[in-house]
């Protein structure tokens, strides 16, 4: 089966489409950067990064502070005066929590297709509304190889885009993103908000954006 990867640059940013194919160069960003480019209208989404856990928790009566439990890196606490206030009828006692916190990670995103991708005119609109050039992949086992070599990768893989609520903040996306179909590697930010990499030489090619649909004779 044909596989491709694709990344789509905006024609202002053609010298970073070249830096991927010749040198492998990844630029990746925090969740948080995608939750606020309220400009871009294809790249932005404000739940970006949006993690759900739910769980049971005891609270006596004497415990005012709490410590709910450690996520991604992060240590969480419930005040119980902060949620008695926003949250009139808690009582104290046994009860079933659910918190939504925003992940510390970095991400690198690019479209996927293979010979069985469904609608993939649909992608190949979408492409062309994300920039001008586009790279595409042609061997992509060896590119994904390449990047777990270069950097510790806490997720990987394809996204899947649904109608329902998103508690997972790295596999599932709003249905209304479908058109990119997005393979994508999250690694930890560790207070940074950005983190270039380069995996060496790529092998592919650069093309205007228009023109990806081309590559069906090739599926």
């Amino acid at each position: 089966m044909r596989e491709f990867l694709i990344k789509t640059f905006k024609e202002s940013d053609y010298q970073y489409a070249q830096a991927l194919l010749k040198n492998g160069e990844l630029f990746f960003q925090h969740v948080n950067n995608y939750r606020e480019m309220e400009e871009d209208i294809q790249r932005s989404d404000f739940d970006e990064g949006t993690a759900v856990d739910s769980f049971s928790a005891h609270i006596t009566p004497n415990v005012d502070f709490f410590y709910i439990k450690d996520l991604d890196g992060k240590k969480f606490y419930l005040d119980w005066a902060a949620a008695k206030k926003a949250y009139p009828f808690l009582q104290k006692g046994h009860m079933h929590l659910q918190l939504s916190y925003v992940v510390d990670w970095l991400i690198y995103s690019m479209t996927y297709i293979n010979s069985s991708t469904f609608d993939r005119q649909k992608i190949f609109e979408t492409i062309a509304k994300l920039g001008k050039y586009s790279v595409v992949i042609l061997d992509c086992n060896s590119f994904i190889k390449s990047v777990e070599q270069k950097v510790k990768i806490v997720k990987k893989g394809l996204i899947s885009y649904v109608e329902d609520k998103i508690i997972d903040p790295f596999t599932k996306r709003k249905a209304a993103y479908f058109g990119q179909n997005e393979y994508r590697f999250a690694i930890s930010a560790n207070g940074a908000t950005t983190k270039t990499i380069q995996v060496g030489p790529v092998s592919g090619f650069i093309c205007e954006s228009k023109n990806i649909p081309d590559i069906e004779r090739y599926l």
